[in-house]
């Protein structure tokens, strides 16, 4: 099992940071209420620093649009995961509870301001995972919908063996290998851009090493990849 980067995807992000994180036999059944809590600060802590006119006009968000650009794809109609949940938050509206390692990565995305994603390893085709531009005609079926669309050539995209599971990089997750109550073993991933620093992908990696032995009794294995890095074997 492993996690592959093509060669031209550092190309494209000169300087990022994948913060990798893998974690096996975990109990995902039970929704306590100290993971709740973490996510409800989190969510509060965000409003009460907010000092930014709008989610895009903060650094870590504008550097998405940014990098949106790059792909040729617009951040306004297919804003990055974090814009899209920072929004809903300063907005009024509540971060939905979906299970405790979606609860989690929530809360450190929201605590970072970066995106943060993960998929359920016992349900990607072949057990790996890559990062790369489509070919053109991929499926994709985004989270919460049932038909499948196909990926235009060139698109930046996580897949396994036989679909796309992210689509535009930190747009949307897919419904094929989604974390869910039944997860046991997982993989999660947040994107540093250069604009962020390094030192938030330290931040970030502590917080998954803390909140995975808190809330779980987890010892994870864990990574932060840059472009000498092709394949992480998890």
């Amino acid at each position: 099992m492993g996690f592959t980067i093509e060669k031209e995807i550092w190309e494209m992000f000169p300087g990022m940071r994948l913060v990798t994180v893998t974690g096996k036999d975990v109990d995902n059944k039970t929704n306590a209420p100290s993971l709740g809590q973490l996510l409800q600060n989190s969510q509060a802590a965000l409003k009460e620093t907010w000092q930014y006119p709008n989610p895009q006009s903060h650094p870590n968000i504008a550097a998405w649009r940014q990098a949106y650009q790059k792909m040729g794809v617009s951040g306004k109609n297919y804003p990055s995961a974090i814009e899209s949940l920072t929004r809903r938050v300063l907005t009024g509206r509540e971060v939905a509870r979906i299970n405790p390692l979606v609860d989690l990565y929530n809360a450190i995305s929201l605590q970072h301001v970066v995106p943060v994603g993960g998929w359920d390893i016992d349900e990607m085709a072949g057990g790996e995972i890559s990062l790369r531009l489509t070919r053109g005609g991929e499926r994709f079926t985004e989270l919460g919908q049932a038909e499948s669309v196909q990926a235009a050539p060139r698109e930046v995209s996580y897949a396994d063996a036989e679909e796309l599971i992210t689509r535009h990089f930190v747009w949307r997750q897919s419904e094929r290998a989604k974390i869910t109550h039944q997860t046991t073993n997982f993989f999660l991933i947040s994107e540093i851009l250069p604009e962020v620093g390094g030192q938030v992908a330290e931040d970030v990696r502590s917080s998954f090493v803390e909140y995975l032995r808190e809330f779980f009794k987890l010892d994870v294995r864990t990574a932060i990849l840059d472009s000498n890095t092709s394949t992480w074997d998890f």
